[in-house]
């Protein structure tokens, strides 16, 4: 036995009957329940559509629980290719700081109205700082160094006769934490300043507190040799 079905489409809405034809017409006017769904549908699919891409810029070229390092070098260095070298990707996370040392440099931030009073860093300064008049307190010739802080995400350049290799942090101005660069004379076991730069209050949480250790206000004397050879002498 066979059996024959036939479908028919199922119209809802209100019609009318036609007495010639034995059918009743339907109305084409989408009713104002459908409209309206149809409009919050195109609306969720926008939005669904916009989500990667909101995701992303949120959330990419950030950081979470990151490591406090100190990576310091000789020379003005290149941000985007350090910052390649350090990460492997640029992605322009790195930048130097407003107001850290006496090489930086900075200007007023006018991109959006709630920023307008902030500062946003430049291209540090490569100038030699002023020489004191006293020939004897020239311990050396004063080099420029490249220090990046992974913590913060910034680098800083600043002048030193020696490459510093300690950072103390000792007080606070302006808001930020002042920080003596210092290096180490293992031979008297003493830390001597070589400059001072200022450091974001935050660097504290990844900072260990020592009970003493020796001091010194001046730089490491370089040897004899160097010291004559800076001066001009033989």
């Amino acid at each position: 036995m066979l059996l024959a079905l036939t479908v028919q489409p199922v119209r809802t809405g209100e019609g009318k009957y036609n007495r010639h034809t034995g059918e009743y017409e339907y109305s084409k006017k989408v009713p104002p329940i459908s409209a309206l769904g149809i409009f919050f549908f195109f609306i969720a699919v926008g939005f669904i559509a916009y989500l990667p891409s909101w995701a992303l810029g949120t959330y990419s070229g950030k950081f979470w629980s990151t490591q406090a390092h100190l990576f310091g070098m000789e020379g003005v260095a290149d941000l985007e290719l350090l910052e390649c070298r350090l990460f492997g990707i640029c992605d322009g996370r790195l930048k130097w700081a407003a107001n850290a040392s006496t090489q930086s440099r900075h200007q007023l931030k006018t991109e959006d109205e709630h920023l307008e009073n902030e500062c946003e860093a430049k291209t540090p300064s490569t100038d030699e700082l002023p020489r004191v008049q006293d020939q004897n307190l020239i311990l050396g010739t004063d080099r420029l160094f490249t220090l990046v802080d992974t913590y913060s995400m910034t680098a800083m350049v600043f002048c030193a006769v020696h490459p510093p290799s300690v950072a103390l942090v000792c007080g606070h101005e302006g808001g930020m934490r002042r920080t003596l660069l210092c290096s180490y004379n293992y031979k008297t076991q003493t830390f001597h300043r070589e400059t001072v730069v200022r450091m974001p209050t935050k660097v504290l949480d990844r900072m260990d507190r020592v009970n003493k250790f020796r001091f010194s206000m001046t730089s490491l004397s370089p040897p004899k040799e160097q010291f004559q050879s800076d001066k001009g002498g033989v």
